[in-house]
Order: structure tokens, then C-alpha cells, then sequence
């Protein structure tokens, strides 16, 4: 009997690598490699700057004081992170300038989707809202140009923003964020479903509204519903890899060492006992 209950542990390893090759197929999500090539030559242009990191640029009086001569090292001017500093080298002396150069960084990078939404991410972090509602106005045209239905990198990034948001008290930012992440994502559930909770029980009004559009998406959309049942695999593949992984830690810590004790003895007794040990292991 236990050595039947030997073979069924070792019989749930090939279970569990088979779960573990599902959830381990993954593509690139749409305009994830454009995004990561746009923060890398952001990254690139700041270390040319003589900028200590990413988040090294700052409206910091000192910081920004001093970014007309790291500029001036530079050769080449043609990229809009160029003029992207450039502008925020202006904003303290010449608003208008500032602008100007701003303007010249997003129409460089119109037809780049990574280059736009790296420009609203650095836009959003100096607390320039009214620019880094432009760039993403821009990279919402680009979106329709593309012909896609979603953009999920942009959109749960939208998403996590409107968070930080709601933690810091600008309401009005939560709501923009999350207009704008319906608009990279029809079939997005989530800003409804948090309007309708938060909303339930003290406004029934806007709680039956935010529920019956959610509803109506969810009847109207096969893709939203695949997207439930999609969700609900992923939730049952972890649910069921939990209980896997504690089967067979119980299995192991009461029949392991039994069963490697019985493989052991099929060997010949002349050899050592080290020796017999390392071929159990190989043969299992």
C-alpha cells in the first residue's frame, strides 16, 4: 500500500509541469516592445545628460537650472527627448518656449505609441497634467489608427495611475484616467464594476446605472465573455495548482523517503551506500 501511494506522488509531477507549461505561454502584449524601447532611449538619453537615473529629473530649481549646459554637450538634437528636456529646462524663464518645445517632442513621436506614452509618464511625474493629457489624447489616435481592440499594457497602467490618484485626493485625475483606459479597452469591466461598488448603497441611482451598463456590455460582447471564462481558467489553474503543490508536500514529507529507501534496495548490496543513493535519484 504505501509503496502504491510512492508511485501516486511521483505520478503528480508530470500534473503539475503540465499546469505549469499552460500558464507559462505568453506572447508580447500589443505595443509592449515599443514601450520598453522608448523607456530604454529615455534612459540612454538622461545617463548622456549626466542624470543620475530614471527619476532624476525633476522640477528642482538646481536641477533644472542646469540642464541648458548638459544639453549643450549633446550633438545630436533630433530626438523629442531632446526637446522634451529642453521645454522643461524653460519652464521657469520662458512658459511659452517651453511649450513650443514640448509640442515639437510629441509630433516627433506621433506615429510612435511607446515614445508617446513614455512622454505622458514623464509628463504626469513633473506635474505637467494639462501635457500629459495631450500625449495621451495623441496616443489615442494613434490606437484607432492601429486598427486594435485593446491595449491592455496601456490601459492597467491607466488603471494603476488612477489609484495613486484616488490616494491623493484628485478626484478629478481618477475619473480622466479611467475615461481614457475605456478608451484603449471597450470591453474593460473594471471601472464600472468600482463605480457601481462604490457607489452601492448610499447613491442606488448611480449604482443601478453603473451596474446595468456593466450588464450590458458583459450580454452585448462574446469578447468580454470569453475574457470572464478566460479569467475564471486562470483563477481555477492557480486554485488547483495550490492544491497540487500541498498534495504533494504532504505526500512527499510522509512517503519520500520510503520510497527512495524501496528504489534503494533494488540495487546490489556490494555497492556503497552513497553510490546507491545517487542512482535512486537518477532513476527518479
Amino acid at each position: 500500500m504505501k509503496i502504491r501511494n510512492a508511485r501516486f506522488l511521483f505520478a503528480l509531477f508530470p500534473l503539475i509541469a503540465a499546469f505549469n507549461a499552460l500558464g507559462a505561454v505568453s506572447e508580447p502584449l500589443f505595443w509592449e516592445q515599443e514601450i520598453a524601447s522608448s523607456f530604454s532611449a529615455r534612459t540612454i538619453f538622461y545617463q548622456q545628460l549626466g542624470l543620475g537615473g530614471d527619476s532624476a529629473l525633476s522640477t528642482d530649481r538646481n536641477i533644472v537650472e542646469s540642464l541648458p549646459a548638459r544639453l549643450a554637450g549633446l550633438s545630436d538634437r533630433s530626438s523629442p527627448w531632446f526637446h522634451f528636456v529642453t521645454g522643461v529646462s524653460l519652464i521657469l524663464t520662458n512658459t511659452n518656449a517651453a511649450g513650443g518645445e514640448f509640442k515639437t517632442a510629441l509630433s516627433q513621436a506621433s506615429e510612435n505609441p511607446g515614445m508617446l506614452w513614455a512622454l505622458f509618464v514623464e509628463f504626469r511625474r513633473l506635474n505637467y497634467d494639462a501635457w500629459a493629457t495631450v500625449a495621451l489624447n495623441r496616443l489615442q489616435k494613434c490606437f484607432l489608427s492601429s486598427g486594435a481592440q485593446r491595449a491592455p499594457v496601456i490601459t492597467q497602467q491607466l488603471l494603476f495611475f488612477a489609484e495613486q490618484e484616488k490616494e491623493n485626493g484628485r478626484v478629478e485625475r481618477v475619473q480622466e484616467y479611467q475615461n481614457f483606459a475605456q478608451q484603449f479597452d471597450k470591453n474593460l469591466v473594471l471601472p464600472l464594476a468600482q463605480t457601481a461598488l462604490s457607489s452601492f448603497p448610499f447613491n442606488p441611482g448611480r449604482w443601478f446605472a453603473a451596474l446595468s451598463e456593466l450588464l450590458s456590455q458583459i450580454a452585448g460582447s462574446w469578447e468580454m465573455q470569453l475574457g470572464l471564462i478566460q479569467t475564471f481558467w486562470q483563477w481555477l489553474y492557480y486554485f488547483l495548482l495550490v492544491i497540487l503543490s500541498a498534495v504533494v508536500g504532504v505526500l512527499s514529507y510522509k512517503y519520500l523517503p520510503l520510497a527512495l529507501h524501496t528504489a534503494a534496495d533494488r540495487f546490489p548490496r556490494t555497492l556503497r551506500p552513497e553510490l546507491r543513493l545517487a542512482l535512486t535519484l537518477i532513476m527518479v
